[in-house]
């Protein structure tokens, strides 16, 4: 990857997740926030590093709540606004 994804919104959420599936890290923050907008990415023209996490949004959530507690909803929401504004602006 070599273009400079955090010129655009959200890009340092993927473009961290990207390199971290790429080093086999499947559950940093970044990594299950890619893994969960991977259908969207790859269309994109992304390359995801496949994994068998089966529910990443479910693994993203628990990870949240253990980092921030009663704020996890509210951190899951603006992880994902993100990426979403990402893929719409990329």
């Amino acid at each position: 990857m070599s273009e400079n994804l955090k010129i655009y919104p959200g890009g340092e959420i993927i473009e961290k997740g990207i390199k971290d599936l790429s080093k086999g890290i499947f559950k940093s923050i970044e990594a299950l926030a890619v893994l969960i907008a991977s259908p969207r990415l790859i269309d994109l023209g992304f390359k995801i590093q496949k994994c068998k996490i089966k529910n990443p949004n479910l693994l993203l959530y628990k990870k949240l709540g253990i980092k921030y507690g009663n704020d996890a909803h509210f951190q899951f929401n603006a992880i994902m606004a993100r990426v979403n504004k990402f893929c719409n602006s990329y």
